[in-house]
Order: structure tokens, then sequence, then C-alpha cells
């Protein structure tokens, strides 16, 4: 089962300047992948500035939500975009090297290439850090990057984005993947790939080629509760919030 984040938000008030709720709170199960935990947090902080004497509570669990923030091309019922995600190669903070080609991070990736030397850092050995097959982010990864190469079956095996950033931090050798909202906060070495880097400008132009869409998926069009969530995030309000993470779904 994947780790996943509940999202139990209590609504006493208006949701938006334009939609008004019940007097009665209301209850939203909001699912997601462990890789838009952080953009989960940063939805629900802005959602009860939103919407003052708001209830908001976070809680971890996976059965029974209405909808679920998804990275990556999965379908469902119902899914619209919501906003865009950089996958970033990152390595530990002492590591030299500032780019990589898309031939050689491929050969690394799948064991190929274990040593730094040969993509022009240190004599050491690579260890390739990643999340578990059925991980969002690795999929995405898998899909855009490595296509029919496989990631190499030695790989460190981690759950969360945290548990990638403080192994690649702590292991002069490591090599893996986070999500872009997270690199700022994490103790690690950019790589870019084919020398561009993925800066705001090179998500926004799709130059950086590792950039992938956060939909806001449920098993059916959204009613209630969940309808009113949705129009605020896709709103003024809820894209600001959006953007201090990632791309917003019109950029």
């Amino acid at each position: 089962m994947r780790n996943s984040l509940v999202v139990v938000v209590l609504l006493l008030g208006a949701c938006t300047a334009n939609t008004a709720v019940g007097p009665r709170p209301i209850t939203l199960r909001l699912g997601a992948d462990p890789a838009a935990a952080p953009l989960a947090d940063t939805i629900l902080n802005a959602y009860e500035l939103n919407a003052p004497g708001s209830e908001l509570v976070l809680a971890t669990g996976l059965s029974e939500t209405d909808a679920a923030l998804r990275i990556g091309d999965r379908q469902a019922g119902f899914s619209t975009v919501i906003g865009y995600e950089s996958i970033v190669i990152a390595a530990h903070p002492g590591n030299p090297v500032e780019w990589i080609s898309t031939g050689r991070l491929r050969a690394m990736f799948a064991g190929r290439i274990t040593s730094w030397d040969h993509v022009g850092g240190r004599a050491e050995p690579i260890l390739v850090v990643m999340y578990a097959r059925d991980d969002p982010l690795r999929e995405a990864f898998q899909t855009r990057l490595m296509g029919s190469q496989q990631i190499v079956s030695s790989a460190r095996i981690v759950v969360t984005p945290g548990e990638m950033a403080a192994l690649i931090s702590s292991t002069p050798g490591a090599i893996g993947i986070l999500p872009g909202s997270v690199v700022p906060q994490a103790d690690a070495r950019t790589i870019g790939i084919d020398d561009i880097q993925p800066t705001r400008d090179n998500l926004t132009t799709r130059a950086y080629p590792l950039v992938v869409p956060v939909t806001f998926a449920a098993a059916e069009e959204p009613r209630g509760d969940a309808r009113v969530f949705l129009e605020w995030l896709l709103g003024e309000s809820g894209q600001m919030a959006v953007r201090q993470m990632m791309l917003g779904y019109n950029e």
C-alpha cells in the first residue's frame, strides 16, 4: 500500500470569496502521494487564511479518501491538473559534478556506470537511492528519463522525499531524485541534465525535461465539499499557494 496523507478539512466559514457553505462544518478526506505532502501542507495553511475559523486536521492514512493530490500521469475517474512539479537529480552536497548527460544518467541509475570519476567526479562508488516500485515519482522518472532501462536492483530504497534527502546528505557517493518543492530545504547538490538546471525559467519553458503534472483526482467529478475545495485551489488564492512550491496549472 502506498504511503499517502489524508487531509481532513473542517470548514466553518466561507471557502472562497464567491462560494458560500452552510453553517455546519463539512469534511473533506484528501489523499496525497508522498511527494505531494509539502504542497498539501502549504495549501492547507493558505486555505485556513482564506477561510478564517476553519479547523484543518492533517492525518496519515489512505482509506476512504474523497480525492487525492497525485504526482505524474496517473488517470482516475476524474482528474484535473493543479500544478507542475519538477523531478530533480540530487547528490551529496560535497559532490563537485554540476551536470550529467541524459545517457550517462540512465547508465548510472541502471547500474552500468558505478563510479563518479566516469562523469567528472571523484573516484568513489555510486550509490543509487530510489523510491519503491509503485511510487508515483519513481514511475514518472522511469517514464521520462529511464525509458526501457530499469533502475539497478541494488538501489537503496526509501519511502519519502524526506528520507531521500537525509540519506543523500549523509552519503558521499549517493544519487537520487527529489521533487523540486523539497529541494530548498534539502542539504543536497542539484545536478543539471544536459547542462540544463531546474530553474523556474527552465521549468516554465520546459527546457528542463523532468516536469510532471500534479493532479486533483477523484473517483468521479467532485461535488459538495470537494468541489468547493477544488474551485478554491484553481482560483487566484489557491494558485498563489501552489506557486509557492511549483509551477501553477497555467504555467
